[in-house]
C-alpha cells in the first residue's frame, strides 16, 4: 500500500531526531516519539524524548498554470521533553538550549527531507511547561513540499 508524502516526510524527521545521539558527536542523545492520543500529556514520557508533532497546514498554493501541482507548507512541532533531577549543576535553560541546537542541528543537515521535501526551516523555539514535573523546548519547523494537486501520495 502506497505512503502519502507528509508521511514519509514525518518518518524522516522521526529518523533524524533518533540520529542524534552524543556517539554522533551531539550533546545529548534524543528519542523520537510520535504520540498515540490527542491528549498526549496522558503518556509517560522520558528525559530527552522528543514529541514529533504533525501542526497545521500553513498554506497551500497551486503551482505551474494549471499542470496539476500543489505546494504545501506543513507546519511541526518537535517538543524536547527536559527532565532534571535535583542534583543537577546546570540550569534547565541550559540543557534546553543545547537540545534545541542539537535539534536544529541535525534537522537543517537535510533540508530536502530525503528528497520529499522542497525545503525546511526553523520557525520558532518555544519552552514547553506541561506540568511540575516536566519541562522541554519546542522546535517549531515548517516544510515545503510538493504533491500533484489530486494525489497526496505522488511528490511532484
Amino acid at each position: 500500500m502506497a505512503t502519502p508524502v507528509i508521511e514519509n516526510i514525518v518518518v524522516n524527521i522521526a529518523a533524524a531526531i533518533d540520529l542524534i545521539t552524543t556517539a554522533n558527536s551531539f550533546e545529548y542523545t534524543l528519542t523520537a516519539r510520535r504520540p498515540k492520543r490527542v491528549l498526549f500529556g496522558d503518556e509517560t514520557w522520558k528525559d530527552l524524548d522528543v514529541l514529533v508533532v504533525q501542526g497545521a497546514e500553513k498554506s497551500r498554493i497551486d503551482l505551474i498554470g494549471g499542470l496539476g501541482v500543489k505546494e504545501i507548507v506543513q507546519g511541526f512541532f518537535l517538543m524536547a521533553i527536559t527532565i532534571d533531577s535535583d542534583k543537577a549543576s546546570t540550569s534547565i535553560d541550559t540543557k534546553n538550549n543545547k537540545v534545541a541546537a542539537d535539534i536544529e542541528k541535525k534537522i537543517m543537515e537535510d533540508i530536502n527531507r530525503g528528497t520529499y521535501a522542497v525545503n525546511t526551516e526553523v520557525v520558532d523555539k518555544l519552552p514547553l511547561v506541561e506540568n511540575e514535573f516536566f519541562s522541554g523546548i519546542t522546535v517549531e519547523i515548517d516544510v515545503t513540499y510538493r504533491v500533484n494537486i489530486d494525489n497526496p501520495y505522488t511528490k511532484a
